[in-house]
């Protein structure tokens, strides 16, 4: 008797840049959250490091589709993105909203995924 756990892609997320050689950004360093860590565990999700960013696998029941622990719509995953080489990004990248509002040590920018935007393609989702 052999025990199959299988798991499914659940996304992929990548950081993308017009700087780098198509596009993808190979200096950015995408992380789970200490709480998305736990959410990750808890759901039995797999976070995975790849090539153009990183990917979440979530454990299925035998129908390949069927989450093994459904977290619900309300679960909210969050990842920290960081810099290999800070100084070389912030060269090439305008992060200033507006001329008053300019980018400054200390200050915090947000990313947020867009739903709307999101790949319908199953080979990269």
């Amino acid at each position: 008797m052999s025990v199959s756990i299988l798991y499914t892609r659940l996304f992929n997320l990548s950081v993308l840049h017009d700087y780098y050689v198509e596009g993808i950004a190979k200096d950015f360093v995408l992380r789970p959250t200490a709480e998305t860590r736990q959410l990750l565990s808890g759901g039995r999700m797999l976070f995975k490091t790849i090539p153009k960013g990183c990917t979440v696998l979530y454990r299925t029941e035998n129908d390949e589709i069927t989450p093994f622990v459904n977290k619900g719509p309300e679960a909210r995953l969050k990842f920290l993105l960081s810099f290999k080489n800070l100084n070389e990004l912030l060269n090439v990248t305008d992060l200033d909203e507006s001329p008053s509002n300019r980018y400054t040590s200390g200050k915090f920018f947000y990313l947020t995924n867009d739903p709307a935007g999101a790949s319908r393609d199953p080979d990269t989702p």
